[in-house]
This record gives structure tokens, sequence and C-alpha cells, in this order.
């Protein structure tokens, strides 16, 4: 699926990722206990859609993202570089990546903290490269 893209959009998500994955060291103690209760959340079949849309909606943005990064298998670092990525293609395949369902992903798209509103064009863009990609393709996107 993201050889099928339109070259620069396949770009942009892949260079996305690889700056996220090569960016400098981040103080992940903040979200030990986070990734702990995700973990439990996960075992007891507990960890959905609604779960992380309440996360997004109380603005518990170190729940959203141990949760992407446990559902996606992405490290932690990652996933917080892309919620902080003024480009949105990454944050996109991660949420796809991690079996969320659009609504879920658009409220973390349209909440991210520190960040401007999305416009419409960019949330429409965002839903197209969020139903072009395949789960699987998502998945071996984000742990490339």
């Amino acid at each position: 699926a993201l050889n099928a893209m339109p070259g620069v959009m396949r770009d942009q998500i892949e260079n996305t990722i690889a700056t996220t994955a090569i960016s400098g060291n981040s103080d992940l103690a903040d979200y030990a206990s986070a990734h702990a209760n995700m973990v439990e959340l996960a075992r007891k079949g507990k960890l959905k859609d609604s779960t992380i849309n309440r996360f997004v909606v109380n603005g518990e943005y170190t729940n959203v993202i141990a949760a992407l990064a446990l559902l996606s298998g992405s490290p932690v670092e990652i996933i917080q570089r892309l919620i902080d990525c003024d480009n949105v293609d990454g944050l996109v395949v991660a949420c796809k990546a991690s079996r969320l369902d659009w609504s879920t992903a658009r409220g973390i798209l349209k909440h991210r903290p520190d960040h401007p509103p999305i416009s419409a064009e960019e949330l429409e863009n965002a839903r197209k490269t969020f139903e072009t990609f395949s789960l699987s393709a998502a998945q071996r996107t984000v742990r490339f």
C-alpha cells in the first residue's frame, strides 16, 4: 500500500517515521507507569477505541502514547515524536497499525497537545491515508 501511494506522500510518511526513529533521546520514565497500565488494560481486554477516546477527551496523552505504542508494537519514543510532529501522516499510519477506527484516529489528530487545530483539508487527506493503508502495511511501516 505504501508503494502504491503517490511518491510525495510515501516519502513524507517514510521520512517522518525514519526521522522520528533517529531523533534524540527522550525521558521514558514518564511512560513506565502508563505502559504498565496499558498492558493491564490489554490483558483484561479493555484497551479499546472507547478507552483511547476517553484518554483523548481527558487530555491524557501520556496514556494515548503508551496505548498506541503497545497496540502498534512501536517504541514509545516513536509514537511520542509522531504526536509532536507537524506532519500527521506518520501518526495516521500508527493509528491504523494500532487497529483503531477512524473516529478514534480523528480524535487523536484533532486534539494533539501544543498543536493548532488540524484543517479540514489535512483531516480529509489523513482519512484517505488511513483508509488506503492495510493493517499489515501500516504495521510494517511503523515497525521499520
